[in-house]
């Protein structure tokens, strides 16, 4: 979103000995206030959810590697449930997740959505590379969106958000964060959209965030934040090439578009639109 209030991210070992003081000065300065965190599960898991004043959130529960509560954007959109997920790989884990998901579910008879990386692909075309699911397996998989009444969400950009960092023939790429929603959300929300950025910026992150440097605990984690924001502006140049350039071009083919005039022209147009308001959300983060 063009103005972003709410953010999650897997924290993993990044939160293994951080003070939750420490890590809630670093949001502040970044502007998001507000911060709740779910403790890993040794290497496993690990969550942070923040959000920016004004955003009303309350907290249902924090447990199973999920976050859960309730959004008011604001008096003008009915509260919608929220599940930030780290997704089970062992199938009893991921069942215990998934029945959790559902009794809440049922008790919030509300708008939902579900952000995170959960884990799994819902078929084979999410996958590049290794040892392709089999169909029951796929099946399994998209039967627990379908019995918690949730679609997949479309999404732009990078079709995969992790990489098993191997060369050649044992690369293997996999579309695993993702967002789901009920029909009712996604009518609440018409223009509600996903942009998947893929599994180089969190190569990034971890990379400088992990980097090893001398003194206390406080200082190092200061710095990684430092580090990490230089990859990132590094990573973005690499990936998306010349922001500002990419917004004047297609700023300047909507306004031939527009000076033309022709009819036959207005779905090229909004598609335009369209894209000038994604490369708009890029710049925003960036």
């Amino acid at each position: 979103m063009r103005d972003r209030a709410i953010d999650t991210h897997v924290l993993g070992k990044l939160n293994n000995g951080a003070q939750e003081g420490s890590a809630n000065m670093y949001i502040a300065r970044y502007g998001y206030m507000n911060a709740v965190f779910l403790e890993p599960n040794g290497k496993s898991g690990g969550l942070c959810l923040m959000w920016k004043d004004g955003i009303d959130i309350q907290i249902i529960d924090m447990q199973f590697n999920m976050i859960n509560c309730i959004v008011t954007l604001d008096a003008r959109v009915s509260p919608y449930l929220l599940s930030c997920l780290y997704g089970a790989v062992n199938l009893i884990d991921r069942n215990q997740q998934w029945s959790h998901l559902s009794n809440i579910s049922h008790n919030y008879r509300t708008s939902w959505v579900i952000l995170g990386d959960f884990n799994f692909i819902l078929n084979n075309d999410e996958k590049e590379g290794g040892i392709p699911l089999t169909q029951n397996q796929l099946d399994v998989n998209n039967y627990l969106l379908q019995f918690a009444g949730l679609h997949s969400m479309d999404y732009i950009g990078n079709p995969y958000t992790w990489s098993n960092n191997r060369a050649n023939d044992d690369l293997i790429l996999s579309r695993l964060d993702r967002a789901a929603t009920t029909l009712k959300l996604m009518s609440d929300f018409p223009t509600a959209g996903l942009t998947a950025l893929g599994s180089g910026i969190t190569r990034a992150s971890m990379n400088n965030w992990l980097v090893s440097c001398s003194g206390s605990k406080a200082f190092r984690f200061t710095k990684s934040p430092h580090g990490t924001k230089i990859a990132l502006r590094d990573w973005n140049y690499r990936h998306f090439g010349n922001i500002s350039t990419q917004i004047n071009k297609i700023k300047a083919q909507i306004s031939a578009i527009s000076v033309a005039g022709n009819q036959d022209s207005n779905s090229r147009l909004q598609e335009l639109i369209a894209t000038l308001s994604h490369w708009y959300d890029i710049e925003e983060d960036f």
